[in-house]
Parts: structure tokens; C-alpha cells; sequence
């Protein structure tokens, strides 16, 4: 039986942590806990140009990065314990193992899709296409689902600067 079932009781329970303690920052000094190593997960859609970004509170500071005015709202913070969670359950479900070292690719003809993690085990990526075996993508696909779930139960509050909308009624997509 995969590990995934007993990721999501523990992301929501780590979730539901994070949330009740309000900013979600760190413990105090005096209550012992050692902070986790910088670490970053992306994934990105080659396809459609998404690309969502996930750091840990050791990586960027919460109240600075919300606090000011970007072009681009798709990074977000997680407490470091949601981030380890995180990165044991990919390594678990194989990331690891099937990582090409280094950074992903700016633009892939290859791959539809990519996961990147930089860590400080280094960094490294696992994309999925055309030519991507079942296992792999099966494992590919359980980690993304990993990681947009945490992604989208994480609040942010980005200013954004230069947002433009369609108008309504016109779909490029038609």
C-alpha cells in the first residue's frame, strides 16, 4: 500500500497546527526547536507557463516577502515543519531516486511538467512527458499532488503590482 494515504492525515494535522498558532512562525528560543534548512519546491507547467513556489520560514521571512509589492504572487511561505513533511514524503515516493541533479530547465520541449526541490542536499528535478515510463509518472504525479495540496492550504497575502484581467465574456482558450 503506497505512503500517500498517511501523508495527507499528517499534512492536515500539521495544516490545522500551523494555522491555530496564528502567524504560523517559528517556536521561541526557549522552547527548543532547531530550525530545518533552507529549502525550496517548485513546480512548473511548461505547457501554460505555471509556476508555483514553495519556501520555508529558514529560506525567506514570512512578514518580509508578503510585505512588499511584487510582479509575481506565486511563492509562498511554509513553516518549516510543513516543509520537512513535505520533503520526506517526495523522497519517499521516490523523488530522490529518480532526480536528475541540478536545476530544472528554464523551457523543456521534453517535459510538460517538473518538480525542482533545492535543499541542502543540493538541487535537483523530476519532470514528466511524452517519454516518461507508468512508474515514473505515477510517482511524478503523487508528488505533485503533494505539493499542490500543501500549496494551495497555505495562506498568503501578495501585493501585487501591475495585475490585468480579460475582459469578461472573451476566453483565449475558444
Amino acid at each position: 500500500m503506497p505512503r500517500l494515504p498517511l501523508f495527507w492525515p499528517a499534512l492536515a494535522a500539521l495544516l490545522a497546527c500551523s494555522c491555530a498558532s496564528g502567524s504560523g512562525s517559528r517556536p521561541s528560543a526557549s522552547e527548543s526547536a532547531v530550525p530545518s534548512p533552507p529549502a525550496r519546491v517548485s513546480f512548473v507547467d511548461y505547457r501554460n507557463g505555471m509556476r508555483f513556489v514553495l519556501v520555508n520560514e529558514s529560506h525567506t521571512d514570512r512578514v518580509e516577502l508578503y510585505s512588499r509589492t511584487s510582479t509575481d504572487a506565486s511563492t509562498k511561505v511554509a513553516t518549516d515543519e510543513l516543509m520537512d513533511e513535505l520533503l520526506e514524503h517526495l523522497d519517499q515516493r521516490g523523488f530522490d531516486a529518480r532526480a536528475l541533479s541540478g536545476p530544472a530547465p528554464a523551457d523543456s520541449t521534453a517535459w510538460s511538467q517538473v518538480i525542482e526541490v533545492e535543499d541542502s542536499a543540493g538541487t535537483r528535478h523530476l519532470g514528466v512527458g511524452k517519454l516518461t515510463t507508468e512508474s515514473e509518472r505515477d510517482a511524478f504525479h503523487d508528488c505533485r499532488a503533494a505539493f499542490l495540496y500543501l500549496y494551495n492550504n497555505i495562506f498568503a497575502a501578495q501585493s501585487v503590482d501591475m495585475m490585468r484581467f480579460k475582459k469578461p465574456g472573451k476566453r483565449a482558450d475558444r
